[in-house]
Protein backbone atom coordinates (compact mmCIF):
# COMPACT_ATOMS: atom_id res chain seq x y z
CA UNK A 1 0.00 0.00 0.00
CA UNK A 2 3.02 2.22 0.86
CA UNK A 3 4.66 1.71 -2.39
CA UNK A 4 1.49 2.64 -4.45
CA UNK A 5 0.24 6.02 -2.75
CA UNK A 6 3.80 6.69 -1.73
CA UNK A 7 4.49 8.43 -5.68
CA UNK A 8 1.11 10.39 -5.06
CA UNK A 9 1.87 12.07 -2.22
CA UNK A 10 2.96 15.11 -1.87
CA UNK A 11 4.21 14.40 1.90
CA UNK A 12 5.39 10.75 3.24
CA UNK A 13 5.55 10.95 6.91
CA UNK A 14 7.80 8.30 8.50
CA UNK A 15 8.16 6.81 11.68
CA UNK A 16 11.99 6.61 11.85
CA UNK A 17 14.86 8.93 10.37
CA UNK A 18 16.01 6.77 8.15
CA UNK A 19 12.96 5.85 6.26
CA UNK A 20 13.58 9.97 5.08
CA UNK A 21 15.75 8.74 2.49
CA UNK A 22 14.02 5.89 1.12
CA UNK A 23 11.07 8.15 -0.14
CA UNK A 24 11.60 9.13 -3.59
CA UNK A 25 11.41 12.71 -4.92
CA UNK A 26 12.31 14.30 -1.53
CA UNK A 27 8.59 14.18 0.23
CA UNK A 28 9.53 11.95 3.01
CA UNK A 29 9.42 13.98 6.41
CA UNK A 30 10.50 12.28 9.81
CA UNK A 31 7.69 12.82 12.61
CA UNK A 32 7.21 9.69 14.59
CA UNK A 33 4.58 7.78 14.65
CA UNK A 34 0.98 8.68 16.25
CA UNK A 35 -0.49 6.89 19.42
CA UNK A 36 -3.45 6.73 21.16
CA UNK A 37 -4.52 10.14 23.54
CA UNK A 38 -5.62 7.61 26.13
CA UNK A 39 -2.69 6.52 26.83
CA UNK A 40 -1.38 9.75 28.42
CA UNK A 41 -4.00 10.28 31.05
CA UNK A 42 -3.66 7.72 33.23
CA UNK A 43 -2.13 8.50 36.63
CA UNK A 44 0.09 6.61 38.65
CA UNK A 45 -2.84 6.18 41.73
CA UNK A 46 -5.84 5.07 38.92
CA UNK A 47 -2.79 1.95 38.42
CA UNK A 48 -2.61 0.75 41.84
CA UNK A 49 -6.48 1.23 42.59
CA UNK A 50 -6.82 -1.58 39.37
CA UNK A 51 -3.94 -3.61 39.84
CA UNK A 52 -3.46 -3.28 44.17
CA UNK A 53 -0.26 -4.39 44.34
CA UNK A 54 0.16 -5.34 48.20
CA UNK A 55 3.55 -3.07 48.32
CA UNK A 56 2.90 -0.45 45.29
CA UNK A 57 6.49 1.44 45.80
CA UNK A 58 8.29 -1.64 44.43
CA UNK A 59 9.27 -0.97 40.59
CA UNK A 60 6.66 -2.62 38.88
CA UNK A 61 8.19 -4.88 35.42
CA UNK A 62 5.46 -5.35 32.21
CA UNK A 63 6.26 -8.39 30.12
CA UNK A 64 3.96 -7.94 27.18
CA UNK A 65 4.76 -9.85 24.06
CA UNK A 66 2.02 -7.82 21.68
CA UNK A 67 -1.86 -8.96 20.56
CA UNK A 68 -0.87 -12.57 20.78
CA UNK A 69 1.82 -12.69 22.80
CA UNK A 70 5.28 -13.90 22.64
CA UNK A 71 6.47 -17.42 23.59
CA UNK A 72 10.00 -16.19 24.27
CA UNK A 73 9.32 -13.65 26.93
CA UNK A 74 6.53 -16.14 28.45
CA UNK A 75 9.13 -18.41 28.94
CA UNK A 76 12.15 -16.25 29.88
CA UNK A 77 9.65 -15.07 32.29
CA UNK A 78 8.98 -18.47 34.15
CA UNK A 79 12.41 -19.26 33.90
CA UNK A 80 13.33 -16.53 36.52
CA UNK A 81 9.70 -15.65 38.06
CA UNK A 82 10.54 -16.73 41.61
CA UNK A 83 13.52 -14.23 40.99
CA UNK A 84 11.80 -11.69 39.73
CA UNK A 85 8.72 -11.39 41.82
CA UNK A 86 10.73 -10.88 45.09
CA UNK A 87 11.98 -8.24 43.90
CA UNK A 88 9.14 -6.57 41.72
CA UNK A 89 5.67 -6.23 41.09
CA UNK A 90 4.59 -7.66 37.50
CA UNK A 91 1.91 -7.42 34.97
CA UNK A 92 2.34 -9.88 32.29
CA UNK A 93 0.21 -9.55 29.24
CA UNK A 94 0.93 -13.44 27.86
CA UNK A 95 -1.79 -13.58 24.88
CA UNK A 96 -4.54 -15.58 24.13
CA UNK A 97 -4.57 -18.90 25.87
CA UNK A 98 -0.95 -18.39 27.15
CA UNK A 99 -1.89 -17.97 31.04
CA UNK A 100 0.35 -20.41 33.30
CA UNK A 101 -1.87 -21.07 36.43
CA UNK A 102 1.59 -22.49 37.90
CA UNK A 103 2.49 -18.76 38.20
CA UNK A 104 0.74 -17.16 41.63
CA UNK A 105 2.38 -14.46 43.69
CA UNK A 106 1.01 -11.66 45.19
CA UNK A 107 3.08 -9.21 43.13
CA UNK A 108 1.66 -10.83 39.84
CA UNK A 109 -0.99 -9.89 37.55
CA UNK A 110 -1.53 -12.00 34.60
CA UNK A 111 -4.04 -11.53 31.77
CA UNK A 112 -4.49 -12.71 28.28
CA UNK A 113 -4.63 -9.08 26.81
CA UNK A 114 -6.24 -5.85 28.02
CA UNK A 115 -7.71 -3.31 25.84
CA UNK A 116 -9.35 -0.60 27.58
CA UNK A 117 -7.26 -1.11 30.64
CA UNK A 118 -3.74 -0.29 28.61
CA UNK A 119 -3.33 3.00 30.17
CA UNK A 120 -3.41 2.06 33.73
CA UNK A 121 -0.61 -0.39 32.32
CA UNK A 122 1.95 2.11 30.95
CA UNK A 123 1.04 4.09 34.38
CA UNK A 124 1.70 1.57 36.62
CA UNK A 125 4.92 0.27 34.65
CA UNK A 126 8.79 1.63 35.85
CA UNK A 127 10.18 -0.53 32.90
CA UNK A 128 8.97 -2.54 29.64
CA UNK A 129 10.11 -6.06 28.63
CA UNK A 130 8.65 -6.56 24.97
CA UNK A 131 8.97 -6.82 21.68
CA UNK A 132 10.14 -4.11 19.45
CA UNK A 133 7.24 -3.34 16.82
CA UNK A 134 6.88 0.28 16.13
CA UNK A 135 3.29 0.44 17.51
CA UNK A 136 4.64 -0.31 20.88
CA UNK A 137 7.64 1.22 20.57
CA UNK A 138 6.52 4.77 19.86
CA UNK A 139 4.11 3.88 22.80
CA UNK A 140 6.71 4.20 24.98
CA UNK A 141 8.18 6.66 23.55
CA UNK A 142 4.44 8.85 24.19
CA UNK A 143 4.44 7.74 27.77
CA UNK A 144 8.40 8.29 28.30
CA UNK A 145 8.23 4.56 29.49
CA UNK A 146 11.94 2.69 29.21
CA UNK A 147 12.45 -0.81 27.76
CA UNK A 148 14.34 -4.12 27.33
CA UNK A 149 13.44 -4.70 23.74
CA UNK A 150 13.71 -7.91 22.88
CA UNK A 151 12.89 -8.28 18.89
CA UNK A 152 11.76 -11.12 16.98
CA UNK A 153 14.93 -12.54 15.24
CA UNK A 154 15.66 -12.99 11.43
CA UNK A 155 14.81 -15.40 10.99
CA UNK A 156 11.32 -14.94 12.29
CA UNK A 157 10.17 -11.88 10.67
CA UNK A 158 11.32 -9.60 7.81
CA UNK A 159 13.60 -8.04 10.11
CA UNK A 160 12.17 -4.70 10.70
CA UNK A 161 11.86 -5.07 14.73
CA UNK A 162 15.66 -5.50 14.87
CA UNK A 163 15.91 -2.86 13.18
CA UNK A 164 13.44 -0.56 15.12
CA UNK A 165 15.06 -1.82 18.12
CA UNK A 166 18.56 -0.76 16.87
CA UNK A 167 17.25 2.80 16.65
CA UNK A 168 16.04 3.02 19.90
CA UNK A 169 19.25 1.68 21.79
CA UNK A 170 21.29 4.24 19.58
CA UNK A 171 18.37 7.52 20.87
CA UNK A 172 19.52 6.32 24.15
CA UNK A 173 15.57 5.28 24.73
CA UNK A 174 15.64 1.43 25.67
CA UNK A 175 18.26 -1.51 25.52
CA UNK A 176 18.25 -4.56 23.71
CA UNK A 177 18.51 -8.28 24.35
CA UNK A 178 18.54 -10.46 21.61
CA UNK A 179 16.45 -13.71 21.89
CA UNK A 180 19.07 -15.53 21.33
CA UNK A 181 21.02 -14.58 24.13
CA UNK A 182 18.08 -14.92 26.85
CA UNK A 183 19.22 -16.69 30.15
CA UNK A 184 17.60 -16.14 33.48
CA UNK A 185 20.68 -14.37 34.26
CA UNK A 186 21.04 -12.17 30.90
CA UNK A 187 17.37 -11.28 31.42
CA UNK A 188 18.07 -10.23 35.44
CA UNK A 189 20.74 -7.71 34.40
CA UNK A 190 18.81 -6.37 31.75
CA UNK A 191 16.21 -5.60 34.05
CA UNK A 192 18.32 -4.27 36.48
CA UNK A 193 20.18 -2.27 33.91
CA UNK A 194 17.15 -0.63 32.62
CA UNK A 195 16.09 0.47 35.95
CA UNK A 196 19.13 1.75 36.73
CA UNK A 197 19.28 3.96 33.79
CA UNK A 198 15.59 4.67 33.48
CA UNK A 199 15.96 8.36 34.30
CA UNK A 200 18.63 9.44 31.68
CA UNK A 201 16.41 7.15 29.49
CA UNK A 202 13.55 9.43 30.13
CA UNK A 203 15.33 12.47 29.80
CA UNK A 204 16.25 11.09 25.90
CA UNK A 205 12.94 10.16 25.03
CA UNK A 206 11.14 13.58 26.47
CA UNK A 207 14.23 15.51 24.18
CA UNK A 208 13.12 13.25 21.04
CA UNK A 209 11.63 15.04 18.08
CA UNK A 210 9.29 12.04 17.25
CA UNK A 211 7.97 12.12 21.46
CA UNK A 212 4.52 13.77 19.89
CA UNK A 213 3.97 11.66 16.86
CA UNK A 214 0.53 12.63 16.60
CA UNK A 215 1.05 16.36 16.46
CA UNK A 216 3.57 16.13 13.98
CA UNK A 217 1.86 14.18 11.82
CA UNK A 218 -1.04 16.77 11.85
CA UNK A 219 1.18 19.35 11.12
CA UNK A 220 2.07 17.99 8.29
CA UNK A 221 -1.42 17.89 7.60
CA UNK A 222 -2.20 20.82 8.02
CA UNK A 223 0.88 22.10 6.24
CA UNK A 224 -0.71 20.34 3.03
CA UNK A 225 -3.98 21.20 2.78
CA UNK A 226 -2.78 25.10 3.50
CA UNK A 227 -4.44 25.32 7.18
CA UNK A 228 -3.04 28.17 9.05
CA UNK A 229 -2.05 27.04 13.08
Amino acid sequence: ANRISAPRASIVCTSFAPTVNEVKGGHGVWTGSPVREELLHATRTQAQDFFKFPVPEQPTLVFMGGSLGAQALNRALSDCFEALVRRYNIIHIAGRGNLDPGLVHPNYRAYEYLTEEMPLVFAAADLFVCRSGANTLFELLATKRPGVLVPLPSKSSRGDQLLNAEFFAEQGYADVLPQETITPESLQAAIHHGLETAQAKQQAMAQSPMQNGTENVLRQIKAAAGWEE
